[in-house]
Order: C-alpha cells, then structure tokens, then sequence
C-alpha cells in the first residue's frame, strides 16, 4: 500500500512538472513546479530519512543499537563523499565562470545592452531626437 502511494505521489510530481514546462514564466508554471517539488520531496524525504536512521536503530533481535558496527560507518562516508562532491561541482562552476570570456563586439554589446533595457551615456530620453528623415536634419 505504501509502495503503490510513493509511485502515485512520484508520478503526480513529474506530470506537474511536466504540464509546467510549456507555460513558460506564467504564475500558474511556477505554483505547478513548487507543487511538484513538495510532492517529490514528500515521496523521497521520508526513505532517506529511515535510510540514515536505520543503521543506529535497535535491531528486533538483540535490542542493541548497531551504532558501532561499520553499517553506519558507511552511511557517515557516503554524507561525507556526498559533501565533497558538492563543493568540487561549486569549484567547478566557479572555475567556469571566471574562464569564460564574453565577445566585445559592437553588435553583442548592443544586444546586451538593449536587452538590460540601459541607455548608452550621452542620450537623453526624453530629448528630440534626430532622423535622417526629418526635414530639420537635411538642411
């Protein structure tokens, strides 16, 4: 019964994500994708959990805890191995990051430019502005 809930609950999840996809930036996309995330979360969070737990809690047979036995010393290697695999990938983006070089050509800086919506120095907004099809501008 648990079993069948967790596959409804993870398959919920990607078809909300995936309806999400083609709405783009609309609000109901981003309120899908939350949805989606807390439903995976919920379907996920509660196995890791009792994954991490189950080494330290007493076994039914003998009522000790088998906190000294090396199960749990695997689970402590792989939190550990999982840490270090995180901050290798942050050093890798990190390291992307400063070695990508931008273009400086005239017309991406232009794009970039446009695109921030900022004016270039020097142009007043709200000033006349000069056309090469205003009659003032042949003479």
């Amino acid at each position: 019964m648990i079993s069948l809930l967790l596959q409804y609950t993870i398959a919920t999840a990607c078809l909300l994500f995936v309806v999400s996809l083609p709405l783009g930036k609309l609000p109901i996309a981003s309120t899908l994708r939350r949805a989606a995330g807390a439903l995976l979360l919920l379907a996920l969070l509660p196995s890791l959990f009792f994954g991490l737990l189950a080494p330290s809690l007493p076994s039914s047979g003998d009522g000790a805890g088998t906190a000294h036995s090396p199960h749990g010393f695997d689970s402590f290697k792989g939190m550990l191995g999982l840490l270090v695999l995180s901050a290798l990938a942050y050093a890798i983006l990190a390291i992307r990051k400063r070695l990508r070089t931008t273009s400086k050509d005239a017309w991406s800086e232009f794009v970039s430019l446009r695109s921030s919506g900022k004016r270039p120095a020097g142009t007043d907004p709200h000033g006349p502005h000069s056309s090469l099809f205003d009659d003032d501008a042949r003479s």
